[in-house]
């Protein structure tokens, strides 16, 4: 049937034609006589074919021994998976997240040793930058009014 007269053939005979030109086709074409003895065949079965009872028996048995328990046995891997895993991870969130975001806690003061380098909070030291900055201007004022002194008097 690879004909696109054998397609048109067939296409016609489906559709219930009956003509001189398709039975001379059917007897030259083993193909399309083989589709048409099937087409009979089909066509002479009944609409409606029963299941025998037995097998349908048979199926429902087979389906309801397959179907799932309604109730779920509480065993040792579906309480892991289902309660103990989760927990456990979001207990290592909890902790993960307190020690990431928690303050430096500062150690009690001792008195200084020499060896030890003092730490300054930063304001105190912005306020003492500032002071320093405010003498060393003091500073050379004093010493350009100095040198100017000393330039006239020579």
């Amino acid at each position: 049937m690879g004909t696109e007269k054998c397609k048109e053939m067939m296409d016609r005979m489906l559709s219930g034609e009956h003509s001189e030109e398709l039975t001379e086709h059917l007897r030259e074409c083993p193909e399309c006589r083989e589709l048409a003895e099937l087409d009979r065949q089909l066509s002479g079965m009944p609409e409606h074919l029963a299941v025998p009872e037995e097998l349908d028996r048979a199926v429902l048995a087979y389906a309801a021994a397959k179907k799932r328990p309604a109730v779920r046995i509480l065993d040792f891997p579906f309480i892991l998976r289902h309660a103990v895993i989760p927990i456990a991870a979001a207990v290592m969130v909890c902790f993960g997240l307190v020690f990431a975001f928690r303050s430096p806690v500062n150690p009690p003061r001792q008195p200084m040793a020499r060896s030890q380098s003092v730490q300054y909070d930063l304001d105190m030291v912005d306020s003492e930058v500032l002071l320093l900055s405010s003498r060393i201007q003091n500073t050379s004022a004093q010493l350009s009014s100095t040198a100017v002194l000393n330039v006239i008097d020579e």
